[in-house]
């Protein structure tokens, strides 16, 4: 049998999303840009996920985390509403809106 490593990582990157999208508000409350990068969740990722975050500093009610693997994607808008956005392997959206 041979394994595609590849296909594997992009299966594990949709899987750590589907959880992202099934979790509540109160998940994605961040107080500064390093609790962001030591969250469990994000570890889970597959290696050579990028992540990148706008408009989190002290005080800051909004904010944007995207996070990325190739071609796929999530997009957290911390805002009012929480929109979050993911781009699958196969390039499929699928977006939630969080109160």
């Amino acid at each position: 049998m041979i394994i595609d490593f590849q296909l594997e990582q992009q299966l594990r990157f949709d899987r750590q999303a589907t959880v992202l999208l099934q979790q509540k508000a109160s998940f994605f409350q961040f107080e500064q840009i390093a609790d962001v990068y030591n969250a469990e969740w994000l570890k889970a990722f597959p290696q050579g996920t990028q992540c990148s975050i706008s408009g989190l500093d002290d005080g800051a009610d909004e904010y944007g985390i995207q996070i990325s693997y190739k071609h796929q994607s999530i997009l957290i808008d911390y805002s009012q509403p929480i929109k979050l956005v993911h781009r699958d392997r196969d390039g499929v959206v699928h977006s939630m809106l969080l109160n």
